[in-house]
C-alpha cells in the first residue's frame, strides 16, 4: 500500500521492514531478522501515536489533527 501511494512501480526494502513492523504475525515471524538497506524504523510510543491520542481524546471530548500516517 505504501508503494502504491508513493506512486512507485517497486516495493523498497524499507516498505518490507514497515510492513514486518506494523503487522503482528509478520512481526512475530520476522521479528530478529535483518532487513538489508532498509534503514531504521522509529520507534514511537502508543501515547504518542496521533491515531491512539485522536481516539482518546474523541472519548474526552477533544478534537486534535492527525499529523502521521501509519
Amino acid at each position: 500500500n505504501e508503494a502504491r501511494d508513493k506512486k512507485k512501480n517497486g516495493i523498497a526494502p524499507w516498505h518490507k521492514q514497515l510492513a514486518v513492523k506494523i503487522d503482528e504475525d509478520l512481526s512475530k515471524l520476522l521479528g530478529n531478522v535483518t532487513i538489508a538497506n532498509s534503514g531504521v524504523l522509529t520507534n514511537i510510543n502508543q501515547c504518542l501515536s496521533p491515531k491512539i491520542a485522536d481516539r482518546k481524546d474523541k472519548e474526552n471530548g477533544f478534537a486534535s489533527k492527525e499529523f502521521y500516517r501509519f
